[in-house]
C-alpha cells in the first residue's frame, strides 16, 4: 500500500473502468465547505475578498499509465482523491 500525498496534473484513468479520475471525483458529494481570505494583489488588479471552497473526496484506484513499462510497477495504485 502506498502512503503519502500525490498531486496529479493530468486526468487519470480509474482501474477496471473507462471512467476518469476528474469526472468521478466531480460526481462525489460535498464533504464540507471552507471560507478563506484571498489577499489583494494590486499587480494583478485583484481586491481582497472571501472565497468559499468545497471539498470532495473518495477512495480510488488509479490505473498504471500504458507508457510505464517497469516490470515492478503495480497495475493500480489505491489512494484517496481529494479536490477542493
Amino acid at each position: 500500500m502506498h502512503t503519502g500525498m500525490f498531486r496529479v496534473c493530468r486526468d487519470r484513468r480509474l482501474w477496471g473502468t473507462e471512467q476518469s479520475l476528474y469526472k468521478y471525483l466531480s460526481e462525489q458529494p460535498c464533504e464540507g465547505t471552507y471560507s478563506v481570505q484571498v489577499l489583494a494583489d494590486p499587480r494583478l488588479g485583484r481586491i481582497a475578498r472571501e472565497a468559499w471552497l468545497t471539498v470532495q473526496m473518495t477512495p480510488v484506484q488509479i490505473q498504471r499509465p500504458k507508457k510505464v513499462s517497469a516490470k515492478d510497477a503495480p497495475d493500480q495504485v489505491p489512494l484517496y482523491a481529494v479536490e477542493f
